[in-house]
């Protein structure tokens, strides 16, 4: 919830920015930072991962984001890796305050939850003392100053109203009172704060509805019945301390069995009834505790406890007879031990975990963390291949971007150009046409085919009548009726001329067609050319994208080979630990079973005894 907390806080804090910016350009960082938050919304971390990382840049903001979805997806150390880089670098400056200092304060509890102590306490001085985070401040400072926590004057109840970590802060330094020799304070300041959790309860239906609900109180109803069931077992262990055992009888019998503290309470309420030497409740509870906790070693020392409580009371069938059945229940115990088998991975996936490795993993604390690694790594790795499958789609994607841009580069444009080029031509020589050529009285562009041998005989007619008439004239015998043919060759020359005016207002038509179909064409291409010339050569963008994909898609690939190498050898630390564990309860039950035998035959022996007839 805290890592949640983490990566929606560093949205929030710069949607501020987002928005002032709307009507600015958008970068391709602020374009793949809005799609990781909106994948994170989506409950999507993974994706939101690697939206980041197709960024072509990163700044503070987006490294923190990346810092924390690599903890909400369980890479822990390449989480590290980048809050140390943002958190220690200049960049680091660019953050809001508060955001800053919990991104300190959750680096810290990280480093802590790790074993680093000393990096833990490192860092977290450099929190500043701020009413955001005071709570987990002073928390976290407890955790890793412990035991050795300092203790104020009075408890800060007022700090029960804002801060959910109150009740457990103030819980932990009465208990440093009480190991100091001061169980009577420490008492006063349980029963105060006891009182401070009890009152508040009653008048929450209503102020809940004016939002003045406390925030430890307004998580969910298991985290509030557990302040509750805590400070209830703590009270029990200050009264044991102060020997007050009917007082500590008291809470403990009422305490829920339900609890996520049954256990510790039944361990304080069997230590209560023996001292009171109440046997039969004792009896009871010993059983209970067999009952709901079958693996823990307080159960297992309570099967023996049974028989040494009827045999200190006098029954000594019944402690036979309960010596007997824990001899029974320690063979079971050590047979089911022997026979554990190391886990694998899809075991793990499958949560085919035994009663006693779920107990073992709620039990210790390591153990739980590499249960929950390896979960999130086999999540992480079932969900590479349609990450990678995504980035080959990109892949495709911009190698089809890049044949269009060639394509583009190579054929259209130069094509586009040739053709502007030619209807340019075009226009120019039909313009010259319509205003040269068509003026004159017979332009021998029209005289095509049939026509122009027309009008090429009527010219040599022409020629020849013109001569006869010259020879005629100087008294030359002609024997042409010039008159005549002179009249034939006017018609003709006139149906020529008329053919020529036909064809003259025809070719007209048809230029000033075609003038106006280049006048329509050519604004066309020059505003393609324009924006093709405009958009510029994108080749240099798109191989830089095709190379970023490519680095993405082998980083995707080694990430996976870390992912299962980490796996593994989460997996083999993870059994270690429960062999381990394993073998040291081996031990124990092999010690509790000889020492149970012990009892067993000295009652037998007992019995042979008395059974003996006395001489």
């Amino acid at each position: 919830m805290r890592l949640q907390l983490l990566v929606t806080l560093v949205i929030a804090a710069v949607s501020g920015v987002t928005l002032a910016q709307e009507d600015a350009p958008v970068s391709m960082l602020e374009k793949q930072y809005r799609q990781a938050a909106y994948a994170f919304y989506t409950e999507d971390p993974y994706q939101a991962v690697q939206h980041l990382d197709l960024a072509p840049e990163q700044d503070a903001r987006s490294l923190l984001l990346k810092a924390g979805l690599l903890l909400q997806i369980g890479m822990p150390q390449q989480a590290a890796d980048v809050l140390e880089k943002v958190l220690g670098d200049k960049q680091g400056a660019e953050l809001p305050t508060e955001l800053r200092q919990l991104a300190m304060l959750q680096y810290s509890r990280y480093l802590y939850q790790r074993g680093d102590v000393a990096a833990a306490r490192n860092y977290l001085a450099k929190v500043n003392n701020s009413n955001l985070v005071a709570g987990q401040q002073q928390q976290l400072q407890q955790l890793v100053d412990w035991p050795n926590i300092q203790v104020p004057a009075e408890p800060d109840f007022d700090g029960l109203s804002t801060h959910p970590e109150m009740p457990y802060i103030i819980s932990n330094q009465l208990l440093q009172i009480a190991k100091n020799g001061d169980p009577a304070r420490a008492m006063q300041w349980l029963d105060a704060l006891i009182a401070q959790v009890e009152t508040t309860i009653e008048p929450m239906f209503w102020r809940r509805w004016f939002g003045f609900t406390p925030p430890w109180l307004a998580t969910d109803t298991a985290e509030q019945q557990g302040v509750r069931d805590y400070l209830q077992v703590l009270k029990a262990q200050l009264f044991i301390q102060q020997q007050d055992f009917a007082s500590a009888q008291t809470v403990l019998s009422e305490f829920p069995q339900q609890s996520a503290f049954s256990e510790m309470a039944l361990g304080l309420y069997a230590q209560v009834l023996d001292e009171l030497r109440q046997v039969s409740p004792l009896l009871a509870v010993y059983q209970q505790r067999i009952r709901k906790h079958p693996y823990s070693f307080d159960s297992w020392q309570a099967a023996n406890n049974i028989g040494r409580q009827l045999e200190l009371s006098g029954d000594a069938a019944s402690a036979l007879a309960a010596y007997q059945w824990a001899d029974d229940y320690y063979q079971q115990q050590l047979s089911a031990n022997r026979a554990l088998q190391p886990l694998t991975l899809v075991q793990l996936a499958k949560a085919e975990l035994s009663q006693w490795q779920l107990y073992q993993v709620g039990q210790e604390p390591q153990l739980f963390q590499l249960q929950q690694d390896l979960s999130q790594l086999q999540q992480l790795a079932g969900l590479s291949p349609s990450q990678q499958k995504r980035l080959q789609h990109l892949q495709k994607v911009v190698q089809i971007k890049l044949d269009q841009q060639q394509q583009l580069l190579e054929s259209q444009l130069p094509r586009l150009q040739a053709s502007y080029q030619q209807l340019s031509s075009e226009q120019q020589r039909l313009n010259n046409e319509l205003v040269t050529q068509l003026q004159l009285p017979f332009a021998p562009a029209l005289l095509t085919g049939d026509a122009f041998k027309q009008q090429q005989r009527i010219e040599k007619a022409q020629r020849l009548l013109s001569n006869l008439s010259q020879a005629k004239a100087q008294g030359a015998t002609v024997q042409v009726d010039i008159t005549k043919q002179t009249r034939r060759l006017q018609l003709l020359t006139g149906i020529s001329q008329w053919q020529y005016a036909f064809a003259k207002a025809d070719r007209e038509w048809q230029i000033k067609k075609e003038l106006n179909q280049i006048n329509q064409l050519l604004p066309k291409i020059s505003e393609q050319l324009r924006a093709l010339t405009a958009a510029g050569d994108a080749t240099p963008r798109l191989k830089a994208q095709q190379q970023q994909l490519l680095a993405l898609s082998q980083q995707q690939q080694q990430g996976l080979a870390a992912v299962n190498q980490q796996q593994q050898r989460l997996l083999a630390e993870f059994n270690q630990q429960l062999q381990q564990r394993a073998d040291e309860q081996y031990l124990q039950l092999t010690e509790l079973a000889r020492i149970n035998k012990q009892a067993m035959a000295r009652m037998m022996e007992d019995q042979l005894l008395q059974a003996e007839p006395k001489s």
